[in-house]
């Protein structure tokens, strides 16, 4: 940028600033958005985010998935560090190339960097939701440390069930006993819950 050493160090030291015309090229240089660079991170409301991805989804009916893709980065780039909206736009951007019969192997991994980074957010239903998807993706190609990475992330009682993908895990690590045991256990577990709760509906 034609900074010199000298200058960014009375940055760092509060004694003068950037100019402001360096300002968008600072921010492209790292890797963030202006609002950032500012320090000035605002996160959009609920109604807010159904639109915005209501507009991607939209888009990727009129214009195709690489116009919703784009759309979708422009939005991350002014929300970067919104678990909700990561989760959100990776999910509505998933599930229409699945229904839609899209090529997904070219944004597969850009999405699952969606989805991991939301996990690592502050939004708890959205990092529980993402963790609970990536495992299961995990599981499905055999990855079982990164399933087991992302599962020690959810609590015992998820909003999702988090059994389902521990026996899955079990399986494919051979450990055939310490799965069916775990299912046995789950098994009756679940039926003194519905037990208890047949006994307070007739109460």
């Amino acid at each position: 940028l034609g900074v010199s050493a000298a200058a960014v160090s009375k940055w760092e030291l509060n004694t003068s600033y950037p100019d402001v015309m360096l300002l968008p090229a600072l921010a492209r240089a790292l890797g963030i958005d202006l609002n950032t660079l500012m320090g000035f991170v605002r996160e959009p409301e609920r109604e807010e985010i159904t639109a915005l991805l209501t507009q991607v989804n939209d888009l990727a009916k009129t214009q195709g998935i690489d116009a919703a893709v784009a759309r979708a980065e422009e939005i991350l780039r002014e929300y970067p560090a919104c678990g909700a909206l990561l989760f959100g736009l990776a999910a509505t951007l998933e599930g229409w190339m699945m229904m839609y019969g899209a090529e997904r192997a070219p944004y597969e991994t850009q999405l699952e960097g969606w989805y991991r980074r939301a996990v690592s957010g502050d939004d708890v239903e959205a990092s529980e939701a993402a963790a609970h998807l990536l495992s299961g993706k995990y599981l499905a190609r055999g990855e079982t440390d990164k399933a087991q990475e992302m599962m020690n992330r959810l609590p015992k009682e998820a909003a999702s069930p988090r059994w389902p993908l521990d026996i899955a895990l079990l399986l494919a690590q051979g450990e055939k006993e310490q799965a069916r045991q775990l299912l046995e256990n789950t098994l009756f577990r679940r039926a003194g819950d519905v037990q208890q709760l047949l006994l307070r509906l007739v109460q």
